[in-house]
């Protein structure tokens, strides 16, 4: 049995195609979206001011929604990677879209010079503007403006007795994370439940970033499986060989 720590609608998604291939898993709440209503309203009028638009996160698509078919079409579409762009194709078939060629994130847009020569861009994203991505526009002169549409919030640290039921179930063998922040989120779990933190040191923690395979790391959780790419495909092509490991 696996869990699954991402946002709610992404992990329906995987957890159905989990089901489909008979392996059993269940949603971890670790993680819960709270968008700004008043951003939402104002986002797409911001948008359409600007040349390019670069959601950071698949998150940021799910929460505009059908209002991405309101774009202006001229716009340039920039997302962070090939599952945030399958996403965004969802709204707007047609639509070209940018992202990188190998791997997924911030760093690999700016490592493929992605972001030069698209006039000014509209960062849509959530929390606080990833510092990497400030200073590269910063340094490249590219003039943005960043789009803060929701906040992450930590419901298993408030439902801890919840989450650590989840997490010491004898029949779990791994939890799939798919932020950094999601991996924080449940270090601070940890940090109050000394049965937790054990249990994480048993599982095996399934990542579809370097960047989240390092930050485990760092908190000495090296049983650590990394995905091929971010897409469930790659997750599940994981769960499948840890199975098959198995038997």
């Amino acid at each position: 049995m696996y869990l699954v720590a991402r946002p709610k609608a992404q992990a329906d998604k995987l957890l159905g195609l989990f089901s489909s291939h008979g392996i059993t898993a269940e949603y971890l709440p670790i993680v819960e979206i709270i968008y700004n209503d008043e951003a939402l309203e104002l986002a797409l009028e911001q948008i359409n001011q600007g040349a390019s638009v670069l959601f950071v996160s698949l998150t940021a698509i799910g929460g505009l929604g059908p209002r991405v078919a309101q774009f202006d079409p001229t716009l340039n579409l920039i997302t962070s990677g090939l599952s945030s762009a399958e996403l965004l194709m969802e709204y707007v078939p047609q639509a070209k879209i940018i992202y990188p060629e190998h791997g997924s994130g911030v760093a690999n847009l700016i490592l493929e010079s992605k972001l030069a020569n698209l006039g000014k861009i509209a960062l849509v994203g959530g929390d606080n503007l990833n510092p990497r991505l400030a200073k590269y526009l910063e340094q490249k002169k590219i003039y943005y403006q960043f789009i803060n549409l929701y906040q992450r919030i930590n419901c298993g640290l408030a439902n801890l007795a919840a989450t650590e039921g989840l997490i010491l179930n004898p029949a779990l063998r791994g939890i799939v994370i798919t932020s950094c922040q999601i991996a924080g989120f449940l270090l601070e779990c940890a940090a109050q439940s000394p049965l937790i933190l054990a249990r994480l040191q048993e599982l095996k923690l399934i990542t579809i970033h370097p960047q989240i395979s390092l930050f485990l790391a760092e908190h000495q959780l090296q049983n650590v499986v990394e995905t091929a790419s971010a897409g469930n495909l790659a997750i599940l092509n994981i769960i499948r060989d840890l199975e098959n490991e198995r038997n």
